[in-house]
């Protein structure tokens, strides 16, 4: 008798799919790209409030600050 779709007990390999890869997955992808877009944006959006607060505050406070915020962005 010929049998129709995969029991739980049987292996993956049939359909093709490989389980036990070494590499990075999908996943990996996912989670490192959107990572990274969260962190640039962060960056991104630090140096927009220093633009907008070097109109109000002394500009040698808030270039020390963006200075600083870029100092940890890049080192940690």
């Amino acid at each position: 008798m010929k049998r129709i779709g995969l029991d739980a007990g049987d292996s993956l390999g049939a359909l093709g799919l490989n389980l036990e890869s070494t590499g990075p997955g999908v996943f990996d992808a996912l989670f490192s790209s959107f990572s990274m877009i969260l962190v640039t944006e962060i960056g991104d959006e630090t140096f927009i409030i220093a633009a907008l607060m070097a109109m109000q505050y002394p500009k040698a406070t808030v270039l020390s600050g963006a200075l600083s915020a870029l100092f940890v962005m890049t080192n940690f």
